[in-house]
């Protein structure tokens, strides 16, 4: 039997911390959505002046992120020489989102 690290909410903290604190240094308020590996949502973050419309797109980026075991900037890269394209469908009740344009512009 294959036993997994669960992520906890002291894990989650930590990352939402980094997370943060990268946002102040970098200059732009961000929402900040964290899952476990089934892509459950753990923690949720709206920074003072993050974009209300980046709400869901932070959540179902990191689901889509824990659903396909690899980074969403990894989907960026894969559709590169292929132009936009924009790939959403509905995986049990969760938004599945690849946005080209959003990945390799955002990532």
């Amino acid at each position: 039997m294959k036993q997994a690290l669960k992520l906890t909410l002291e894990d989650t903290t930590k990352m939402m911390d980094s997370a943060i604190n990268k946002a102040i240094e970098i200059g732009i308020d961000m929402d900040i959505a964290i899952v476990d590996d089934g892509g459950h949502l753990m923690l949720f973050t709206r920074m003072d002046n993050a974009k209300i419309t980046s709400i869901n797109v932070s959540i179902d980026k990191a689901f889509t992120a824990a659903a396909a075991r690899k980074a969403t900037l990894d989907y960026g890269k894969s559709v590169i020489n292929h132009g936009p394209s924009i790939w959403h469908s509905n995986l049990s009740s969760r938004s599945f989102l690849c946005c080209w344009w959003w990945l390799t512009t955002f990532c």
